[in-house]
């Protein structure tokens, strides 16, 4: 298990200065140099998700919890591959219309990955 400090997060509680430690103990020790400057609200918390994007975890200082929100994540991700998926397809319809790939390409900018 790895262990998450947040010491920041930005208005919208999404985690701004975040370290990753493998160990409480080295947890412990960032929390307390942190504390040692003045910043009363860093934790440290065990977490799987401490290696995940900081762009899906919501903190909650009050509560010194982390949550991890893999919807979002998943949603990011399917709206990229779709976005790839609609380019190849409209690709290959200018291919089957008879364009060539590289008259496709200068109507589209899409060039396809090569095959290995």
């Amino acid at each position: 298990m790895t262990y998450l400090i947040i010491a920041d997060a930005d208005e919208n509680n999404k985690p701004t200065k975040v370290n990753i430690k493998e160990t409480k103990a080295e947890a412990d020790a960032i929390v307390e140099k942190i504390k040692a400057t003045g910043n009363t609200k860093v934790f440290a918390i065990e977490t799987p998700d401490a290696k995940k994007e900081e762009d899906y975890m919501t903190v909650d200082f009050i509560n010194k919890t982390v949550s991890y929100n893999q919807t979002a994540k998943d949603a990011e991700v399917n709206a990229i591959q779709n976005k790839e998926n609609a380019k190849a397809s409209g690709n290959q319809k200018l291919l089957d219309l008879g364009l060539t790939q590289a008259e496709a390409t200068a109507l589209t900018g899409y060039t396809p990955p090569v095959a290995e």
